[in-house]
């Protein structure tokens, strides 16, 4: 017997997004725009200072691995003997190092964590597009990812090594995945999440475990 049909028919696998790139640019413009909101005065105001106790911190390691120093320990703390603190957050960190070339590591650290907002926000309209949700359903995950309490009360603090979004979506997305793919995906998800924090990177291991089991699957193959 022939299979009757068409190339039409064969269901495809869907995209990132769900949609278009009109549709993806329209997403993430949407996310830019509400992290903009959420970290009002901070994300335009570049040149002021968070008043939470942690940025300080991480403007001192932004300045630091931009000039090529450290990666392990804040150098400049309680200089000249540097105290043994931790680098975290170290993907909003390197999203700001470029910036802090052309300005100072403040302004660096507050356009790098608007941008770190928004990416919570894009990733998971990414993996609900991915799902075949809708479209609503992606704005919905989009909204709820920036604005939620957890992501501000982050921000009121300084805890940027806590948005953990991004690893999170990327490691449910992983755990639907086969082979190489899926393997690769699980080790960025892991390093995202453990360069971050290894807070973020207990509960984004759980999640890619669950979902795993949930997809009745003993490994990822």
């Amino acid at each position: 017997m022939t299979d009757s049909r068409s190339a039409n028919d064969v269901p495809k696998r869907p995209s990132l997004f769900g949609a278009g790139l009109g549709h993806a640019a329209l997403l993430s413009s949407w996310c830019i725009l509400l992290s903009i909101v959420i970290r009002w005065p901070l994300s335009v105001n570049l040149g002021a200072m968070p008043l939470d106790p942690n940025s300080p911190l991480h403007i001192l390691a932004l300045e630091q691995i931009s000039s090529g120093g450290n990666w392990t320990e804040i150098s400049n703390l309680a200089f000249p003997t540097p105290v043994p603190i931790r680098l975290v957050a170290i993907p909003t960190l390197l999203l700001g190092v470029p910036f802090a070339q052309v300005m100072t590591p403040m302004s660096a650290l507050n356009v790098a964590t608007t941008l770190m907002v928004a990416l919570q926000g894009i990733a998971l309209a990414a993996l609900v597009g991915w799902l075949r949700w809708g479209k609503l359903a992606q704005v919905v995950a989009a909204t709820g990812a920036i604005a939620c309490t957890y992501t501000i009360h982050v921000q009121s603090l300084g805890q940027q090594e806590n948005l953990g979004f991004v690893a999170m979506a990327l490691a449910v997305w992983s755990a639907c995945q086969n082979g190489r793919v899926a393997w690769a995906g699980t080790a960025s998800a892991l390093a995202i999440a453990a360069f971050s924090s290894p807070y973020q990177a207990v509960p984004t291991g759980i999640l890619l475990v669950c979902t795993s089991w949930f997809h009745g699957r003993q490994a990822l193959v």
